[in-house]
């Protein structure tokens, strides 16, 4: 079965614009779409309007993330088709090193989606059940793949302009463990801290290139 018999799609993101272009893109395709901003919206939604498919964004605002949304919709909507549609490259760059998704669901980098079709393209290879046609988290040269769990947080929070007292007051650890985290993340990352760049500036420069601008949090 192919995206021709699923016609039904929620955008769950909390991104306006980013909702209205899918909103047009998946409508100009001839499906019918609704929207939900936030995990509450989307709960509402799943039974309102019952969709065939959800689009979810890993990042909701405050409250429960993609990760958990997806998780809700395939413990209480199985016949609906998941696909997280995303700016990360991974789970881990985007904050949930120990997460997963629920089988079946596919993983869709919004940077890597060029033309309308290759929307159509993702949810027809998903209800397809031909998911790793779109998991693009499970690409071979993954971002900042060769950090640690603790390396990749400790990389958030200094994109997050957070610096060394306060990552270790948010670690629950000691300044001169988060100094020594920060010179692995150089290391792994090919920067020579004594070299003509910054290295703390260039370490951010590469996650956001790779992942974006992080939020900050309170």
């Amino acid at each position: 079965m192919d995206s021709q018999w699923l016609r039904r799609v929620l955008l769950v993101d909390d991104d306006p614009l980013m909702t209205r272009l899918l909103r047009d893109v998946l409508e100009g395709k001839g499906f019918e779409v609704a929207s939900a901003a936030s995990a509450a919206e989307a709960r509402d939604a799943l039974v309102a309007f019952d969709p065939d498919i959800a689009l979810v964004d890993l990042e909701l605002g405050g409250g429960p993330s993609g990760v958990d949304m997806a998780h809700l919709i395939h413990e209480r909507h199985p016949g609906v088709v998941i696909i997280i549609l995303t700016r990360y490259p991974d789970l881990a760059t985007a904050g949930f090193p120990d997460a997963t998704l629920p089988p079946g669901t596919g993983f869709v980098r919004k940077d890597l989606v060029e033309e309308p079709d290759q929307i159509v393209a993702a949810i027809d290879a998903v209800v397809a059940e031909r998911t790793d046609e779109v998991r693009h988290d499970r690409d071979g040269a993954r971002a900042f793949d060769m950090l640690t769990p603790a390396q990749l947080e400790v990389l958030t929070l200094m994109a997050q302009g957070f610096d060394n007292d306060a990552i270790a007051t948010r670690r629950g650890c000691s300044v001169s463990s988060v100094a020594n985290l920060i010179a692995e993340i150089y290391r792994r990352l090919g920067i020579d801290p004594r070299g003509e760049l910054n290295p703390r500036v260039e370490a951010v420069r590469q996650f956001a290139q790779a992942a974006g601008m992080p939020e900050r949090t309170s």
